[in-house]
């Protein structure tokens, strides 16, 4: 009689294998790789050398043997800092610590041993700094530590991509271009998954993404601008702008932040002060604002060395006041009186349009007005209490006709940020990921108004986008 063995986790690990390559299939690369050869100081090939790269933050260790021609591979790996060790017989083994690895590209390393025994290892640190041979992609890299200590205006991580040697920007940053191509070219993902605003994508303004990327959650951006390889999956453009969000390791970290903008600390507006000097009072006087940004990640392991996770949230109150105004019309122009200048003496005249229409023509036309009008404007004067009306002085032709009403009114923007990553390491050759990220933007008065605190509302309202990428490398 036969026994079943079970391993726990087997039926995930067949599980992700099964369901994940058709999720995957039109997915960018999100590993790199590490390669090389192995040679002796006289520059002589080391076929069958033994080479093990591992990371002691996540557990990950993998080893390989050089081949014929001397030529080793680490397919798959993700990004991070490694360590790289080679061994051989008759030579004394050697270790390259800080071995960098990035998203689509490939760590060229050649080792050199040094013959002698076994008993010592030769280490050499900053093995980073490698040189990309293998492909003809012309990529850029901003690093975690670039990310979390450049000064930076906000928290949205796309304008690092403008750090590249071949992005030019000309006024706004959504008109960002790449070696001079048309803006309909870049093509924007976050592990693997395209992350473009398709809805707007346009030749000239389409630097920007669907779902915010933030600080908290990338762990480095990549910019490939010319020969682009498969390893850009489903890259619609030319350009292709990688970003790679943050993963646990084999240690619990966290963080939290606070940042705070408030008009109090601001100097008034050159344009406020003008309209203080001419007298407007209403319109020249500082408007508050405050913009309060919170966040806090935390990431770790589930199961050492096997499953991890990492969460990033975070979130902004906007709260400020805007200054409006509206047209209204005068107490006259609303009893039917318009006001005009002649043309054959230049005086202005005053006529009642109500009489007009009474004794017009063809009529009697209706000389009152429509009660429907007459709730409209009384449901006007009755907002325009809340603000101030003020003599229409920049239309001499309206004058007569219109007043000005200034308001100011409070609208609060609020804005959501959360991220979320699990990594699975299946065996030390296959790893599964999945990853979230959302944005959820709302306004707590839903647009502008007409008028002060009038229910009819221009614009706003809430929206919510989202990207969601899994993979097995």
């Amino acid at each position: 009689m036969g026994r079943i063995l079970h391993r726990p986790g087997i039926l995930l690990e067949l599980l992700l294998l099964a369901v994940t390559p058709h999720l995957a299939l039109a997915q960018a690369v999100t590993d790199g790789q590490v390669q090389g050869t192995v040679v002796d100081p006289s520059g002589a090939l080391i076929p069958g050398a033994t080479l093990t790269l591992e990371q002691s933050s996540t557990g990950y260790h993998a080893t390989v043997a050089a081949n014929a021609s001397a030529i080793y591979v680490f397919a798959g790996v993700l990004p991070g800092t490694y360590r790289l060790t080679a061994s051989a017989k008759g030579f004394a083994p050697k270790a390259y610590d800080g071995v960098v690895v990035t998203a689509g590209q490939t760590a060229n390393i050649k080792v050199e041993l040094q013959v002698g025994g076994s008993t010592q290892t030769v280490t050499v640190s900053g093995a980073s700094q490698v040189l990309e041979t293998t492909e003809n992609t012309l990529a850029t890299t901003v690093s975690t530590n670039s990310i979390q200590n450049l000064p930076m205006a906000g928290r949205d991580a796309l304008p690092f991509a403008q750090l590249t040697p071949a992005a030019q920007t000309g006024g706004s940053q959504r008109f960002t271009t790449f070696n001079s191509m048309p803006n309909g070219v870049i093509n924007i993902s976050v592990d693997g998954t395209n992350n473009n605003f398709q809805r707007f994508r346009t030749s000239t303004t389409s630097f920007f993404e669907a779902a915010g990327l933030r600080l908290g959650a990338i762990q480095e951006v990549s910019v490939s601008t010319d020969n682009l390889t498969a390893q850009a999956g489903g890259a619609t453009g030319a350009v292709n702008i990688e970003f790679t969000t943050k993963r646990g390791t084999n240690q619990y970290h966290g963080s939290a932040f606070w940042q705070a903008l408030n008009s109090a600390f601001n100097a008034n507006t050159f344009q406020n002060d003008a309209y203080l000097a001419a007298g407007l009072t209403s319109l020249g006087r500082k408007r508050p604002s405050h913009t309060n940004d919170f966040g806090a990640n935390v990431g770790g392991p589930v199961l050492k060395n096997k499953l991890f996770f990492f969460v990033n949230f975070e979130w902004q109150n906007q709260p400020a006041t805007s200054l409006y105004t509206a047209a209204v019309l005068t107490p006259a122009a609303q009893a039917g009186n318009f006001t005009y200048t002649r043309a054959d003496n230049g005086q202005q005249q005053t006529v009642n349009l109500y009489n007009i229409a009474a004794n017009a023509p063809g009529g009697p036309f209706p000389s009152s007005v429509n009660s429907n009008v007459q709730g409209i404007l009384s449901q006007i004067n009755t907002l325009a209490q809340n603000g101030t009306l003020s003599p229409n002085t920049t239309d001499s032709y309206s004058q007569a006709l219109e007043q000005t009403l200034s308001f100011t009114e409070a609208a609060t923007r609020q804005n959501r940020w959360p991220t979320a990553r699990i990594d699975y390491q299946v065996t030390p050759n296959i790893h599964w990921f999945t990853s979230y990220d959302l944005s959820w933007a709302s306004s707590t008065n839903q647009g502008s108004p007409v008028y002060p605190n009038d229910p009819v509302r221009i614009g706003g309202g809430t929206t919510t986008y989202s990207t969601f990428g899994t993979g097995v490398d």
